[in-house]
Order: structure tokens, then C-alpha cells, then sequence
């Protein structure tokens, strides 16, 4: 299914012969919202910035405190109380991306409810399942740009940035015991990049420069030249 964000949702497709079907061969599933807790974000590594994870929660009819009607208001205001903020796919802040859920039909023509962000199509015998990561992650931005969910507070950057410093450190602690593995070495400019990258809050690949050949005996550090802060 092309990304369609403007106008009518589109159903996804499958392409046989330049032909177009239904998608086929793709497991049902129920419809969903969106959610957001306020300590889950995602770091993206094109900007060097955060964005809200997102959740998705089904809707099952029935089950899991939503009424038999499909009524959710328990479920989600249970979701509430926990502190999690629920994507309203109705709202009017969401520009293009409102109602970002879609549906189709499996080759056992049970609904597939998924989002706009999905893409299926058939070749052969098999199926492919695409996610547009660029799309979805200006969706996200959207979502604190108009105040649908609130800035990343200071303490959690502090816990995502405490996270990857661990990380960088246990990667140099087994680049030492390990100088010859080249595993080893890439693991650790990988998690050292990531760290400066979320410190200086610069694209990771402008990270990666900054970053020298790491030695056994001492962790990689900053190339010379101006921090950008």
C-alpha cells in the first residue's frame, strides 16, 4: 500500500503481474489506538533529537475491558490512570496523519486493521510487511510540534542518556578483553557515537566523525575540533 496521508484512506494492496489485489496471506488483526507514556521516547538518530514512543493498543470487542459493543472506555481510561496519553485518531491537531489507522481484508477475508505508516504487498507465494520508519517519525514529531503530547521531560532525557553511557562503557570494558574481535571494535564506536550523539543532540553519523579508532587501553574519544553545543 502506498503511503497515502491526504484524502481517502487507501486499502493496502499486493502487486501479481502489475496487477493490483487485495493483500493476502496477512494475519488478522483487531482494531488499535495509538499510545504514549511519558517515559518512552525513541532517539532519532537523523536529527540527534527524541520523539514519543508509541504504542499500539488492540481493541478487541469483548475482551480486555472493552464491552462487547467495542466500547473502550474502560480499557483506555484504565490506560489513563497509568498515565499514558491515548492517541485520539480523530483529532484535529494530527493534520494529515488523523484517522492513522486503515483496514484490508486477508485472503480469509478477516479484517487486517493497520496503520498508515504499513505497507503490505505479495510476490509469489510470500508476503512482504514494509514500515515507513521516515514517514512514521515525522508522525511522532507531530505529535509534541502541536501539543498532542507534552515536551520530553529533563530527568528522562537524563535516564536515556545514563542508559547509552552504560551501554558505551560495557562495549569498551569487552573491546578490552577483546582487541582483535572486530565485532568488538565496531560495537564500540557504534555505542560511543550513540552516547555523543544524544548528548550534543547532532545526527549520529555526524557523530561518528568525531569519534577516533578506539585502542584496547583507551576508550574512544572526540577527533579535535569544535563541539557544537
Amino acid at each position: 500500500m502506498a503511503l497515502q496521508i491526504q484524502g481517502e484512506r487507501q486499502k493496502a494492496e499486493e502487486v501479481i503481474g502489475g496487477t493490483r489485489h487485495p493483500a493476502r496471506q496477512v494475519p488478522s488483526r483487531p482494531p488499535f489506538v495509538f499510545v504514549h507514556f511519558p517515559t518512552n521516547w525513541d532517539f532519532d538518530p537523523a536529527t540527534g533529537g527524541f520523539v514519543p514512543g508509541v504504542r499500539t493498543v488492540g481493541i478487541v470487542a469483548g475482551a480486555g475491558g472493552v464491552r462487547s459493543n467495542g466500547d473502550a472506555s474502560t480499557k483506555l481510561g484504565y490506560l489513563r490512570r497509568k498515565g499514558a496519553i491515548v492517541i485520539d485518531p480523530t483529532d484535529t491537531r494530527l493534520g494529515d496523519y488523523r484517522l492513522y489507522g486503515t483496514k484490508i481484508k486477508n485472503d480469509r477475508g478477516r479484517d487486517v486493521n493497520m496503520s498508515i505508516f504499513e505497507r503490505y504487498e505479495r510476490v509469489g507465494n510470500r508476503s512482504f510487511h514494509d514500515h515507513d520508519i521516515n514517514e512514521f517519525r515525522k508522525f511522532q514529531s507531530v505529535l509534541v510540534d502541536t501539543g498532542v503530547i507534552p515536551a520530553m521531560h529533563d530527568r528522562v532525557k537524563s535516564l536515556e542518556i545514563d542508559k547509552a553511557r552504560a551501554a558505551a562503557a560495557k562495549m569498551e570494558e569487552l573491546y578490552g578483553s577483546s582487541p582483535t574481535e572486530p565485532v568488538a571494535r565496531e560495537r564500540v564506536l557504534k555505542t560511543s557515537a550513540m552516547l555523543l550523539a544524544m548528548e550534543q543532540g547532532i545526527p549520529l553519523d555526524d557523530a561518528r566523525k568525531r569519534i577516533t579508532e578506539p585502542t584496547p587501553s583507551v576508550a574512544p574519544t572526540l577527533s579535535k575540533g569544535k563541539s557544537r553545543k
